[in-house]
């Protein structure tokens, strides 16, 4: 699972109001953290420290061949375990990222081996974009003010 407190990690850094960053802004933050982790993980096949993860084994690699799945090391083999991760919970202060029931045993297992949930450093300069952005967001929500499709705070 990837936990944030997002008082100590977030909004301190951004000088951001306790009162500004809210539910909305956490679960903006919870999906771009699923989005990231997919990418790196399941598509570039990096592990947290954005590393290619371990080959796999002779008979494993022989069984993916085999079925036309190609050689390359990316966690996926019928897309449960990417599919399966999900906001666990979020509020104005905590935000829990993990995989869903039906892949939890079996994503703890492959974690263990070719470590895939957490945020590496790209994935955090990442998000610090995002959070800058979200945090705007956020400001613009608590003032009560409107912001156009081009970005412009009315």
């Amino acid at each position: 699972m990837i936990f944030l407190r997002i008082r100590r990690k977030l909004r301190r850094p951004l000088r951001l109001s306790g009162k500004a960053w809210d539910r909305t802004a956490s679960l903006a933050l919870g999906q771009a953290v699923k989005a990231v982790v997919t990418v790196r993980a399941f598509t570039k096949g990096l592990d947290t420290d954005d590393r290619p993860f371990a080959p796999y084994t002779p008979s494993y690699l022989a069984k993916r061949l085999a079925s036309g799945r190609g050689a390359r090391v990316n966690l996926t083999w019928t897309g449960t375990l990417s599919r399966s991760l999900r906001i666990k919970s979020a509020s104005k202060t905590r935000l829990v990222v993990g995989l869903g029931a039906s892949a939890a045993r079996y994503g703890t297992h492959v974690n263990a081996a070719r470590q895939f949930m957490g945020l590496s450093p790209s994935d955090m300069r990442f998000l610090r974009k995002v959070i800058r952005r979200l945090a705007r967001d956020a400001l613009v929500r608590a003032r009560g003010k409107v912001v156009s499709k081009g970005g412009k705070v009315k």
